[in-house]
């Protein structure tokens, strides 16, 4: 009985564990690697089913944007050009912003707990937010070092590490601290808040860096650049006990169950088991690959025995990402990439028979990619979610994330925040005018047709050829955004009373108003063409082409009639010909007689 009643607790403590890391609300992503980095909701899986519902630029030159978070379906980001945390809603509508205490560094990673919003400063300060007012409530002493972790926040109590460098004599360092959250003084928008403890790591060859700590029972857990995995007392940071793994870690920690996942700079992947007393247990670790500067900093994601983890060969090299099992470490497979992965997967669980698991690569054009699990085969592949293109190509270390209604949201160097969304086969129809193709579903066609005005006076005025012109207007929207085509639609528009169909052009009407033609097919009165971009387009009927008329030319007196075929020379020599022609009969027939 007592061991039943043992193992029951044991398995309500390692529930609780989980339920803490992973959040209490159903639209949350509090802080990196929320949710587990694991969804249920069908998201897309491929650039010919997915669209962009908005893509905003929140930065200018070279400043950070911290990863998104979110909280009861609203969006926070950080962004180092005016050091303001701003807050939107999921259309991309900013509904609130401020202005921080300090700027920002160059790894921002934002987090919520307790109602605040708490943003890393560049001072070594952390700064916190109401969530709801958008208003300063406190500001931390300052740490030493950069915070260029991840926060972890957990009953009341924020987690997290930083890192001081230096790169004269390669030597790292940094402690780890713990803030009570509490506002103690609501009068007070910049009230001081001291650290409730702070942990050193090793001289010299610490710090911690792109890591985050994990809560199971009454301890903290965190791992760093000296290579130890610490578990230290939640409020008083006493050190209860360590695992020397004896590599640099610098990603974070994922808790599963009881089971702490991470990787190593030196490629390695481990899985140290905890038991009941929080001590360090079975231990199991294995290569990511056995090829020469093997590195990973990618926090493994884990999912029904299967982990899914990225890494890399070197800065500028290729990287590749990896299913293993998740108790064995073993690889199932793994795939190359063309550039480093060092984003944390995320994962859908919504397609049968397979999981998708979203990643990026540390390089340009940093988009998305989707890697296609097949848990029947035990075989993968993988392909573009979305390219970005123009100003938000950049290089990318970021993870994505998504909301409960299957959108996924993306950002990379260029400080572009792009909300990518499933589409599905959809026509549209706007006062008879059909758009068939994949949109997101909720998307609107709005068509304006003009045939008079001072656009239409325009090109007729700078095209004489044309007869008549027609513009159509087109514009999609969705959720109040104009959005673009998500690849090539048919587009079918009757055509006008009045238009002779054997005289119809299509163009695409430039920003300059200069015409580009387009290729269109006639049939039952309609034309139809396919186009991946929306704006405005132009229906012309051409002028009807005339006849020449007839000239009558009337010779001049004494002159003989002669053709005119418009080529003189040809006709005097047609003349001169025929004329030898005859003369030489007239002396072959004489010849002939007097031989006679």
């Amino acid at each position: 009985m007592k061991k039943l009643i043992n193992s029951l607790l044991m398995l309500v403590m390692i529930l609780g564990s989980v339920y803490s890391v992973h959040g209490t609300e159903a639209s949350a992503w509090h802080e990196f690697m929320g949710m587990g980095n694991v969804v249920g909701t069908q998201t897309p899986v491929n650039e010919n089913g997915t669209a962009i519902a908005w893509s905003q630029d929140f930065t200018s030159g070279w400043d950070s944007l911290s990863d998104p978070i979110i909280v009861n379906d609203q969006l926070f980001v950080a962004t180092a050009t005016n050091s303001q945390l701003i807050k939107l809603d999921l259309n991309g509508n900013v509904i609130g912003k401020m202005t921080l205490a300090s700027s920002l560094g160059y790894s921002v990673n934002i987090a919520y707990g307790d109602g605040m919003i708490f943003v890393p400063l560049g001072d070594g300060r952390v700064q916190a937010v109401d969530a709801k007012t958008m208003t300063s409530l406190w500001i931390s002493e300052a740490a030493e070092g950069s915070l260029q972790g991840r926060f972890t926040y957990y009953n009341g109590y924020l987690y997290f590490g930083s890192y001081i460098s230096d790169y004269s004599t390669y030597a790292s360092n940094g402690k780890f601290y713990a803030i009570d959250v509490k506002d103690e003084n609501s009068a007070s928008a910049q009230e001081t808040k001291y650290f409730a403890w702070s942990f050193a790591s090793k001289k010299d060859t610490g710090g911690f860096n792109w890591s985050k700590a994990v809560v199971y029972q009454n301890a903290v857990y965190f791992a760093g650049l000296d290579g130890n995995v610490y578990a230290c007392d939640l409020t008083t940071g006493t050190l209860l006990t360590k695992y020397e793994v004896g590599e640099a870690i610098s990603s974070a920690i994922n808790l599963v169950n009881n089971q702490l996942y991470f990787t190593t700079k030196a490629g390695n992947i481990f899985c140290l088991t905890l038991d009941a007393d929080g001590t360090f247990g079975k231990a199991v670790s294995q290569p990511l690959d056995t090829k020469p500067n093997t590195s990973s900093t990618s926090t493994p994601t884990v999912y029904n025995g299967r982990v899914y983890v990225g890494g890399g060969y070197g800065f500028g090299a290729k990287g590749f990402i990896s299913v293993l099992d998740s108790q064995t470490l073993e690889t199932i497979y793994r795939l190359e990439t063309s550039n480093d992965v060092q984003a944390s997967p995320l994962i859908t669980t919504a397609y049968d028979g397979k999981i998708i698991a979203y990643f990026t690569m540390n390089n340009e054009p940093g988009g998305l990619y989707a890697l296609t699990d097949d848990l029947k085969t035990n075989t993968g592949t993988f392909e573009s979610v979305y390219t970005p293109n123009g100003d938000a190509i950049n290089y990318c270390m970021s993870s994505a994330i998504a909301d409960t209604y299957g959108n996924l949201y993306h950002t990379n160097d260029s400080g572009y925040l792009t909300k990518l969304s499933k589409t599905e086969a959809l026509s549209l129809n706007s006062n008879g005018i059909l758009v068939n193709g994949n949109f997101i579903k909720g998307t609107q066609l709005q068509v304006q047709q003009v045939s008079q005005g001072d656009q239409v006076q325009t090109l007729l005025d700078q095209n004489t050829a044309f007869e008549k012109v027609t513009l159509y207007n087109f514009a999609l929207t969705y959720q109040n955004n104009e959005i673009e085509p998500a690849q090539e639609v048919a587009v079918t528009l009757p055509i006008p009373e009045g238009y002779a169909n054997e005289r119809l052009k299509l163009y695409y009407v430039n920003t300059d108003n200069t015409l580009s033609e387009f290729i269109y097919q006639v049939e039952n009165g309609n034309i139809t063409f396919n186009t991946d971009h929306f704006s405005t387009y132009a229906l012309v009927e051409l002028k009807e082409e005339k006849a020449a008329p007839e000239i009558e030319t009337k010779p001049q007196l004494n002159q003989p009639q002669i053709p005119n075929t418009g080529d003189r020379t040809k006709t005097v020599f047609y003349v001169v010909v025929a004329g030898a022609a005859i003369l030489a009969i007239v002396i072959l027939v004489v010849i002939s007689k007097k031989k006679k």
